[in-house]
């Protein structure tokens, strides 16, 4: 849960969310704050969960400027930047904030 949470922030940055444990069931709860509030929160996650994530601002947009592409797309601008293949991957990885194997993953799923 915690590197779901540090994921979200990485990618959205630092935005205010609710996360709803057992939704329209007894003993339902919900915990809100920001994205670093509930990373910090020493809870055990356990159970069906729901996330409610603020909106963005349209700050930042231009940062992030692979947003609009695909995983194959993205790994194709570094290698006509004249990166080989595998120096593409590990950056597009490190742009996304998500391991080199899953994008490994999701590249090769793409190709098939």
């Amino acid at each position: 849960m915690k590197q779901t949470l540090e994921r979200l922030q990485v990618v959205w940055g630092d935005r205010r969310i609710v996360i709803g444990r057992e939704v329209t069931k007894r003993y339902e709860s919900f915990y809100r704050g920001t994205i670093t509030e509930l990373i910090d929160l020493d809870h055990e996650w356990r159970g069906e969960l729901c996330f409610i994530v603020e909106g963005g601002t349209g700050k930042g947009q231009e940062e992030a400027w692979w947003q609009t592409y695909t995983v194959q797309e993205h790994i194709q601008y570094y290698e006509e930047q004249g990166d080989d293949h595998k120096k593409a991957l590990k950056q597009c990885a490190k742009d996304r904030g998500l391991s080199r194997n899953e994008i490994y993953k999701a590249f090769h799923e793409l190709q098939q």
